[in-house]
């Protein structure tokens, strides 16, 4: 048998030798083929519920265009109060779910902005609902503008809308634009909070079924009295305290803390329990946490006390040296096996942590 086995081999040579090359340039060409088909497939393979949300805004929201937002503001010095000067929101748009700000689209995100004035419910206004002296500028973060108004009531046919933006895909970090918003000075706190704009970004990345519009209608409000009512401080995964999920579903949190103006933020947190991940206070480079905040100055770690952990965020949407930052999002990890027993483990100006039932506390205090 083997000297048949021998023979064979030797009388067929050429004809194994074919066949083995044709295997090894088909290989080649399916490797080939693979890298230039990869960025499409991996955003194929991605479940919607997990990226969905990876098109992300510290303003905006899915299915927002009928959902009011206010800005919480100072009324300008009334020597300020005129068309020259301007009450600014600025409107961040990421490429990364606020659940999980450390994991990014993992492609380029190309996208459409449209800005609309509207009332509070998202109608459109038309021209006789808005005086001339009431006026929107609205900057790009390429340095694009258009100014809404009377004249001018939306953003069609204009540059800014009509741009294919895009967020550009990196390993080594998120992406993000910056809109600004700037209301004239003439805006009334108490009686113009009808007039507003509806902000729209819908993705138009070919084959991004994965990636959903985000929008939002927004206006301005006056800040009341001198408690922290510009801003407020939530779980995201119960944003409301009406949530009916179950507590013991998640193993982590986020801690958000959102608004505007100036306020000090303090958190305090049983470190038995849990633990707010240190890369939001900790240095990265040039003083920055891996989140982009300013450590030491406006977010500071006062370190421990016993059990109990401290953390004062130091808000102020007036500084640009802060990025005029709205929005913060805090990781918190469980670190060991109890649960709390429901949601009131998470409190805002009330509870004593390091009870047992109370396991963080926030306190505000508006400057």
């Amino acid at each position: 048998m083997k000297n048949r086995i021998s023979a064979f081999l030797k009388r067929q040579w050429l004809v194994l030798w074919i066949l083995l090359m044709s295997v090894m340039i088909f290989a080649i060409i399916a490797s080939a083929e693979f890298p230039s088909a990869l960025s499409s497939m991996k955003r194929v393979v991605a479940a919607a519920d997990e990226t969905g949300a990876m098109f992300s805004s510290n303003v905006l929201i899915e299915g927002g265009s009928k959902t009011y937002i206010p800005s919480y503001k100072r009324w300008l010095p009334e020597n300020k109060r005129t068309a020259e000067n301007s009450y600014g929101v600025e409107v961040y748009i990421w490429n990364y779910s606020l659940d999980d700000p450390m994991s990014w689209y993992p492609d380029d995100i190309k996208y459409n902005v449209t800005f609309t004035l509207t009332d509070m419910k998202g109608k459109a206004l038309e021209a006789t609902d808005i005086d001339a002296a009431h006026t929107v500028k609205v900057i790009a973060y390429d340095s694009k503008t258009v100014t809404l108004g009377k004249t001018k009531l939306n953003s069609t046919g204009e540059s800014i809308s009509e741009s294919e933006y895009t967020l550009v895909y990196e390993t080594g970090h998120s992406a993000q634009h910056k809109f600004e918003l700037q209301f004239s000075g003439i805006w009334d706190l108490e009686e113009d909070e009808d007039i507003c704009v509806r902000m729209e970004a819908v993705p138009v990345t070919a084959g991004a079924t994965d990636l959903r519009p985000i929008a939002a209608v927004i206006g301005l409000r006056e800040i009341q009295g001198s408690g922290a009512s510009g801003w407020k401080v939530y779980l995201n995964e119960d944003p409301q305290g009406t949530t009916t999920d179950s507590v013991n579903k998640y193993d982590g949190f986020n801690i958000v803390a959102s608004g505007s103006g100036a306020a000090d933020i303090t958190i305090q947190w049983d470190t038995r329990y849990v633990d707010i991940n240190k890369h939001s206070y900790s240095v990265v480079s040039d003083s920055k946490s891996v989140f982009g905040y300013l450590v030491g100055s406006e977010i500071v770690y006062q370190g421990l006390s016993g059990n109990i952990a401290t953390l004062v965020i130091h808000a102020d949407t007036g500084k640009t040296t802060q990025e005029n930052r709205n929005r913060y999002n805090l990781q918190l990890y469980k670190t060991g096996n109890q649960n709390p027993s429901g949601w009131n483990f998470f409190r805002v100006n009330s509870g004593t942590v390091g009870d047992g039932s109370c396991w963080v506390r926030v306190d505000m205090v508006q400057k």
